[in-house]
Order: C-alpha cells, then sequence, then structure tokens
C-alpha cells in the first residue's frame, strides 16, 4: 500500500483545550482544509478517538451517523487516514492504528524513517551511478 506523509509546523494552541488539540493534530498532519469548513476530518477523528477509548472499532456507517455525514464522505476522509498510516481498515471497521494516539505517532515515525532510508540508498546509488561528487563522510546514517 502507498502511504503518504504530510506535516505542517504549526505553532500548537495554548489553551490546553481538547477540541483544538485534536484539530491541531489534524491539520499538522494533513487532514484539514480550508474548504472544510464543517471540520468533518477532525469529527470524524475525534469519534475514533473517542471508539479508541471504548476498545471499540466503527464503520463507515456508524461514522457517517455519528457526525452526520454521508457515508461516502465519511470513507474519503478516512482513506487519507489509512494513507498517513493513522487508522486501520479490517473486517469493514476502522480503528487508530495502536491503542492510543502516542503509540500510532510512533508507528507513523517509523513510517517514515523507513522512507527516508529508503530514499537515501537510492539517492546514494543515483549518485554511484552518475559519479556526482561528494564529500567525505556525507553518506553516513
Amino acid at each position: 500500500m502507498i502511504k503518504e506523509f504530510l506535516i505542517r509546523e504549526v505553532r500548537k494552541p495554548i489553551s490546553g483545550k481538547l477540541e483544538e488539540d485534536i484539530e491541531w493534530f489534524c491539520f499538522c498532519l494533513g487532514f484539514c482544509e480550508k474548504r472544510d469548513k464543517k471540520k468533518r476530518a477532525v469529527k470524524i477523528f475525534n469519534e475514533l478517538l473517542r471508539a479508541t477509548k471504548e476498545n471499540k472499532a466503527l464503520t463507515a456507517d456508524d461514522i457517517a451517523r455519528r457526525v452526520n455525514i454521508t457515508r461516502g464522505a465519511a470513507i474519503h476522509h478516512l482513506n487519507k487516514f489509512i494513507k498517513a498510516g493513522l487508522v486501520l481498515h479490517t473486517n469493514n471497521v476502522y480503528e487508530l492504528r495502536m491503542q492510543n494516539l502516542t503509540r500510532t505517532i510512533e508507528e507513523m515515525r517509523k513510517d517514515i524513517a523507513r522512507t527516508f532510508l529508503t530514499l537515501f540508498e537510492i539517492a546514494r546509488e543515483i549518485d554511484n551511478k552518475l559519479m556526482l561528487p561528494r564529500r567525505e563522510g556525507e553518506y553516513e546514517v
């Protein structure tokens, strides 16, 4: 499966309010867009977090009903969460990748590190094939 990572560096909210923190989290990972004025992605993510707290998984219909959107709109946002490695889809239900958000983010960090390692290795091969100049110690990881 192809994964897509988008990370925005945004000043974190100072209020400490849960809703603002969740919205900030979604914005930093690229799930919130300016055209989503109703903050559907944030609402969906919030429902996934609540389900995680209750040790439950949700169907797309469950999420659509809870957030008051169409099933298609719910699936659109869920697919973005899946591509980023935040959510799993198994047996027609959706759930946070790990049992808590901290562990989920740690797994995403590992995914990104593996991706960069592969990029580095291929870049080194391309440099070598093209005999591009390099400095001493430049290829150490």
